[in-house]
C-alpha cells in the first residue's frame, strides 16, 4: 500500500517530542539541538519501511489537530490493517478519528469487530472486552482529561497466541 510522504519542517523536527511521523504516528524523541532534523529524516525513512509491516497494522494512536499543534483529547486514530474474523477477511482503511467520544476519565478497551463490515469500537473499564469474536487493539487510560499512550501489548499477545 503506497503512502504519500508527509515531511515536517526542520524547525518542527528540531523541537522533537512534539512532532510525530505523519505516516506511522510514531512520536519523535525529544532533542535540544539543531542537529535533530537530519536524524529525524532518517528515522522517517525507517518508519516508512515499517508502515506496512504487521507491527504497524491497526496501530492505535493519539489524534492530533490538523496543524499538529495539540492532541485531540477525546479521539483515537487507528492505522490501516487486514485481519480475519470468523473465517471472513477484512481490510480496514484507517482513520484519524476511529474512536471518538472518550470524554470520561477511564480505561478504554479499543477493538475491531464485524458489524456488517469491520468496525472499530471502545468499551470502558466497567464493560471491558466484548463477548464474541473481536480483535483486541489496545487499552488506553484517560486521567485528568488527558489520554495516555495506547498500550498495544494485548494486540501482540493475541497474535503470538495463534
Amino acid at each position: 500500500m503506497a503512502r504519500a510522504r508527509q515531511l515536517a519542517t526542520d524547525a518542527a523536527l528540531n523541537l522533537g517530542g512534539t512532532t510525530s511521523n505523519r505516516g506511522t504516528h510514531l512520536v519523535h524523541p525529544a532533542r535540544a539541538a539543531n542537529w535533530a532534523a537530519p536524524f529525524y529524516r532518517e528515522q522517517d525513512l525507517i518508519d516508512a519501511l515499517l508502515a506496512d509491516s504487521l507491527a504497524n497494522q491497526f496501530r492505535v494512536f493519539l489524534t492530533e489537530q490538523d496543524d499538529g499543534s495539540a492532541t485531540i483529547e477525546d479521539a483515537l486514530g487507528v492505522s490501516p490493517g487486514v485481519c480475519t474474523l470468523d473465517a471472513s477477511d477484512f481490510s480496514y482503511a484507517g482513520s484519524t478519528a476511529a474512536v471518538t467520544g472518550l470524554s470520561a476519565d477511564d480505561t478504554y478497551y479499543i477493538y475491531a469487530h464485524d458489524d456488517s463490515g469491520l468496525t472499530i469500537a471502545a468499551n470502558t473499564d466497567a464493560t471491558g472486552w466484548p463477548g464474541g469474536t473481536h480483535l483486541k487493539l489496545a487499552t488506553v487510560t484517560k486521567a485528568a482529561g488527558v489520554l495516555g499512550t495506547p498500550d498495544r501489548s494485548v494486540f501482540f499477545r493475541q497474535l503470538l497466541s495463534v
